[in-house]
């Protein structure tokens, strides 16, 4: 099962910030909820990832403490007792490569800011993380202005520990981007279009072999499967509307994975 989670992101920023020194209890998570730029799942605890002062930082749950109720049409997790990490990324990864990840998540240019102010989109920025099996951090963070470029960071620590990978990726249109946390086997990414009948998503694997799937929305709206045949006029009218009813309203950038 994967979860992914409506976007609500608004950014803090104050001035004269100092670096924390101790790690603080956080009795309930949900109160940063407007501040989370990302949920990751993954060796037994659940990271909320936060943008505060222009910084990120993290909240860290023990996931085994968590209670959680599924049902066929709701899932909810209470994020309490978590831990603030005291220095944030740093306590995660070497400083130098917090400060690439920081260029990805401020990096704007003047065609950006342009196309921002003519249009009513939010900005995406979301964040996600994978440690794998032999203690290796994968670290994968996104940004956009305009919902047609993004900026992209990708830290893995499995092929080079030393730098974060940043690139570009453009598009004619406007699409969303995401980013879930596929627990201990890396980052899958996903986009799509509010107007479209489906979904994309692809794997990023340790050492870049990829898998996609393209998913669609069943009629009922109760689940998601995965298309793997032709699709007639009327079968895609059909999951364009299902779709619409579930993404259009909202904006999906983060998520998490979980068995």
């Amino acid at each position: 099962m994967f979860i992914i989670i409506q976007q609500s992101t608004s950014i803090l920023q104050k001035n004269n910030v100092q670096k924390r020194q101790v790690q603080s209890t956080i009795p309930c998570g949900t109160k940063y909820l407007k501040e989370t730029i990302g949920i990751s799942l993954t060796n037994n605890h659940l990271y909320q990832f936060l943008f505060i002062d222009n910084m990120i930082q993290i909240i860290r749950y023990d996931y085994q403490r968590l209670s959680e109720n599924i049902d066929k049409n709701d899932y909810k997790l209470n994020l309490i007792d978590g831990q603030m990490l005291a220095n944030g990324l740093e306590d995660l990864i070497p400083s130098d490569i917090v400060e690439q990840l920081m260029t990805v998540i401020h990096r704007t240019d003047n065609d950006d800011i342009k196309s921002k102010n003519n249009s009513n989109e939010s900005t995406i920025l979301s964040i996600s993380m994978s440690i794998n099996t032999n203690g290796k951090i994968r670290i994968y963070c996104i940004k956009s202005l305009n919902r047609m470029k993004y900026y992209i960071g990708d830290y893995n620590q499995e092929i080079n520990s030393d730098k974060m990978e940043t690139f570009i990726s453009k598009n004619d249109q406007q699409h969303i981007r995401g980013i879930i946390s596929n627990q201990n086997e890396g980052i899958l990414t996903l986009y799509y279009s509010k107007t479209s009948f489906c979904l994309n998503m692809l794997k990023l694997e340790e050492k870049y072999s990829e898998w996609s799937k393209i998913l669609a929305i069943d009629s009922s709206l109760n689940f998601i499967y995965e298309i793997n045949e032709y699709l007639n006029e009327q079968q895609l009218q059909t999951l364009t509307k299902s779709f619409a009813q579930i993404f259009g309203p909202h904006t999906f950038t983060y998520g998490f994975m979980k068995n």
